[in-house]
């Protein structure tokens, strides 16, 4: 029980005993008195148990939370009643219903069965050997007097057996609670698991793949009948769909239907366009978003859900819209990349390679005018350094549009290709550079493959052309959930106003290509005295 509960049971209790004290001595006394019985140890109860009863109500008060205390006093009692039990009476004597109280006191669940029982046992012990009273009147007395006694007794303990029920009532609610809790909590450990694993779907960068499990975590928690994406162009006509467990005899009117739905874009809320009954089943059709120039649907079979069920069908809608809108970013920012290296490869050939090719045809030219006035080693030599610039005009040509494409199926010739181009810098300009790249790396966007390439072949070419240097370092890896890219040479370093001058379009070019991707770009002095880029993207890898 409760400390509260136990006062309060304790309480009725003492007050059971002074009544009963008070009835009980009041029965023994008036025998002793109408019958004329002189005897001692008559006194010696009487005044035993009143002192005992005061002295041992204010020890159960004042050290009622103490249970070592409470045992004691209670052993003294009720060892010391039984005494006085076998000398007044016996089984008839007036104190045995006194001897109750000890009883109701030793039910306190602070105690154990064991001490209870031998309670209870002592005082039949000491009734059945206890002295017997031999007038009639005494004993009727002792009985009405040991009636009440007991009635005042029960009614105590019908109490205590209330409390301990409304205690249990209690233990059922906090019970049932506690049960409701735990299921919150198992339902909040779900939800957070599924927001996580639906999150983790924007990590992707496969668009079939990422669209293919959400379809696979809708059906799996929403709607146990299927799930449908449904790409529809603005004329109605259906480019793509992606069905996940919808009945084959199904799909086909659903896309018709979805191809009908006439969209209105002035409430802002529209989500639920249509519903209907296909082959037994509630088909819910949902618009989600423009992406593409084309209108994105999520067909769901459901059935009727309860709060819980409707709280997940929200997060899984605004889920998927979520998804496709940052398909569509990523798509776009990767569309723009590509423009923006078509013209930059545009630019480098009409500034460099043109002129080159123009410069040897105008070789060819005046060589085939003085072919007649030259020697045969001399055309031989002149034939050779035009052989020369055509080849470093080649491989000009193949540094501008190498490795701008890297296509998903090609995945692991991003590394290859960046390796490649480093091995033809070496062997051109005779200098050592070091690689370290992550074979992660692969796994990047194209974009991303696009934005490290760039910027590592502009470091490198910085570094032999600007900076003089000897030995050059490049680091690609990926961890916590970020590509870093780091080149260092050790050339001569650069002059600021020198580096604004003569080649701000460059650093211009790679903090914009940083800049498009949300990473950032550090340019500085390494420890060898030349200079040190260092690119950060954040990365979602496939």
């Amino acid at each position: 029980m409760r400390e509260t509960q136990i006062e309060k049971y304790l309480s009725i209790c003492i007050k059971y005993r002074f009544i009963s004290l008070a009835l009980s001595t009041f029965a023994y006394i008036f025998g002793i008195l109408y019958y004329k019985m002189q005897s001692l140890a008559a006194l010696g109860v009487v005044c035993g148990t009143i002192i005992s009863c005061l002295v041992g109500n204010y020890l159960y008060v004042s050290f009622n939370t103490n249970k070592t205390v409470i045992n004691l006093v209670l052993s003294i009692e009720v060892f010391a009643y039984g005494i006085f039990i076998f000398l007044s009476g016996g089984f008839l004597s007036p104190y045995i219903t006194y001897y109750i109280g000890c009883i109701l006191i030793s039910l306190d669940q602070r105690r154990n069965y064991d001490f209870n029982i031998l309670t209870i046992c002592w005082c039949i012990v000491c009734s059945f050997f206890g002295n017997p009273v031999n007038h009639i009147e005494q004993v009727r007395i002792n009985v009405i007097i040991g009636m009440i006694i007991v009635i005042i007794g029960f009614t105590v303990l019908r109490h205590y057996l209330g409390i301990l029920q409304l205690r249990e009532k209690e233990l059922e609610h906090l019970n049932k609670k506690l049960a409701t809790e735990n299921q919150r909590r198992e339902d909040a450990l779900v939800q957070m698991s599924d927001m996580y694993e639906g999150f983790g779907l924007i990590a992707m960068t496969d668009r079939e793949q990422i669209v293919m499990k959400l379809a696979s975590l809708i059906t799996g928690n929403i709607s146990p009948g299927g799930c449908m994406f449904v790409e529809r162009s603005m004329d109605g006509r259906v480019v793509n769909e992606l069905v996940s467990m919808i009945d084959e005899s199904s799909v086909r009117q659903i896309l018709d239907e979805v191809s009908l739905i006439n969209l209105s874009f002035d409430n802002s809320d529209l989500r639920v366009v249509k519903v209907l009954l296909i082959n037994g089943k509630k088909y819910e059709f949902i618009y989600l978003t423009t992406v593409w120039n084309n209108h994105i649907f999520l067909v769901l079979s459901t059935e009727i859900l309860d709060s819980e069920g409707a709280i997940k069908k929200n997060f899984y809608v605004s889920l998927s819209e979520t998804v496709f809108r940052a398909l569509d970013t990523q798509g776009q920012i990767e569309n723009y990349i590509a423009a923006d290296e078509k013209n930059r490869i545009a630019d480098e050939i009409h500034d460099t390679v043109i002129q080159k090719l123009f410069g040897l045809s105008c070789s060819l030219g005046e060589l085939k005018l003085l072919i007649g006035q030259l020697t045969q080693e001399e055309i031989s030599v002149r034939l050779g350094e035009l052989q020369k610039s055509a080849t470093l005009t080649m491989k000009e040509l193949r540094e501008t549009i190498y490795g701008r494409s890297f296509e998903k199926n090609g995945r692991k010739s991003f590394s290859s290709q960046l390796e490649n181009y480093i091995d033809e810098v070496c062997k051109l300009h005779n200098i050592n550079i070091e690689t370290n790249i992550d074979p992660k790396a692969n796994n990047l966007t194209p974009a991303q493959k696009i934005v490290i390439y760039r910027i590592s072949c502009e470091a490198i070419n910085n570094a032999v052309r600007h900076g003089g240097a000897d030995n050059v370092y490049v680091k690609i890896e990926e961890k916590d959930s970020k590509v870093y890219l780091s080149v260092e040479d050790d050339g001569k370093g650069f002059d600021d106003k020198k580096q604004n001058s003569d080649n701000g379009h460059g650093l211009y070019n790679m903090y914009h290509m940083a800049t498009l991707l949300k990473g950032k770009l550090y340019i500085g002095k390494g420890e060898a005295a030349g200079v040190r880029i260092d690119l950060v993207l954040p990365v979602k890898m496939e």
